[in-house]
């Protein structure tokens, strides 16, 4: 189970760069067709014609709508249990321990990933994610052709610790070529540098 969570609030890319992520994990075949990613969406502002706009292939995607709270619960283990589902993706506030632990025991037996894109309220609760990353936007630092965003690797207590505040694994910076859909980490000098001067001074 992977968690992205948004650390500026609804639009700080945790979203995108959760479907850039799956949309990479389900083309990501030696041989066959490509896999499915499953949204299970219980807001109804998910739309398949967005995510064609991350390169994601509408025919790939299998979209669940829930209808109440117990439904987005049951929909989201189904998915995450069937071996037919590569990656299961869902937008998640608090969620009680108990409901995230049978989703990543699903996540185990079905053998697909999991990811919840997530605020960043939920930080002090226990979390039964592998991975937990945080996700905050470039402000000033965007460029003509895209976006760029920070995405912190955080180490969270897994089943029973919680989120230790200020520990982190490492941070990266990603830029997003909106014309191509192409993602790429910056070189660490290119992040340094500030917008408008040049890196050979």
């Amino acid at each position: 189970m992977l968690e992205w969570i948004n650390g500026e609030g609804p639009g700080s890319g945790a979203a995108t760069l959760a479907l850039l992520s799956a949309g990479g994990l389900i083309r990501r075949q030696d041989s066959g067709p490509a896999g499915t990613l499953a949204v299970v969406d219980r807001s109804g502002g998910f739309y398949t014609a967005a995510a064609a706009g991350l390169g994601l292939s509408p025919e790939g995607i299998l979209l669940v709508r829930a209808r109440s709270e117990g439904e987005w619960q049951w929909a989201m283990e189904q998915v995450l249990r069937s071996p037919a589902i590569d990656v299961a993706l869902t937008w998640a506030g608090s969620l009680d321990d108990r409901v995230f632990r049978r989703w990543q025991l699903a996540a185990e037996l079905g053998g697909g990933v999991g990811m919840l894109v997530r605020s960043s309220e939920v930080m002090g609760q226990a979390s039964w994610a592998s991975t937990r990353l945080m996700v905050r936007g470039c402000v000033g630092e965007e460029w003509a052709g895209g976006r760029r965003w920070r995405v912190r690797v955080l180490s969270g207590g897994v089943g029973r610790g919680a989120w230790r505040a200020g520990y982190q694994e490492r941070e990266v910076m990603l830029e997003l070529n909106d014309e191509t859909g192409g993602l790429r980490l910056l070189p660490r000098l290119e992040r340094t540098v500030p917008p408008g001067v040049s890196a050979t001074g």
